[in-house]
C-alpha cells in the first residue's frame, strides 16, 4: 500500500512583509544558470528604484544557494540570511 503524505501547509504573504519585495524564486534553476538569472533581477530591480529584494534558493542541496552566495559576495552586494531557503538583498541607489 502507498504512503499517504499530508498536504503541504499554505503559504499565505503576509501584508506588509513578504508581500511587498520583489522576488527571484530560483527553484528548478540549474547551478549555471544561476548567476546569470541573479544578476538580471538585480539590474532590473536596481533600474526600477528597489532598494531590497528576496533571493529564494529553496534548502535542497545547497548547491543553487552556493552559486547564489558566491555571486553576491563576488559583486559586493550586501545580504542577510531571512532563513535557510531565502535572502534579502540590499541595493544601492
Amino acid at each position: 500500500m502507498a504512503k499517504k503524505y499530508p498536504p503541504p501547509p499554505a503559504r499565505v504573504p503576509i501584508a506588509g512583509t513578504k508581500a511587498q519585495l520583489p522576488t527571484l524564486d530560483l527553484h528548478g534553476f540549474t547551478t549555471d544558470a544561476v548567476a546569470d538569472a541573479v544578476d538580471r533581477f538585480l539590474v532590473k530591480s536596481q533600474r526600477a528604484g528597489h532598494h531590497k529584494v528576496r533571493l529564494i534558493t529553496g534548502q535542497g542541496t545547497g548547491a543553487v544557494r552556493k552559486v547564489a552566495l558566491e555571486w553576491l559576495k563576488l559583486g559586493g552586494f550586501p545580504y542577510s540570511t531571512e532563513n535557510a531557503g531565502s535572502f534579502i538583498i540590499f541595493l544601492e541607489d
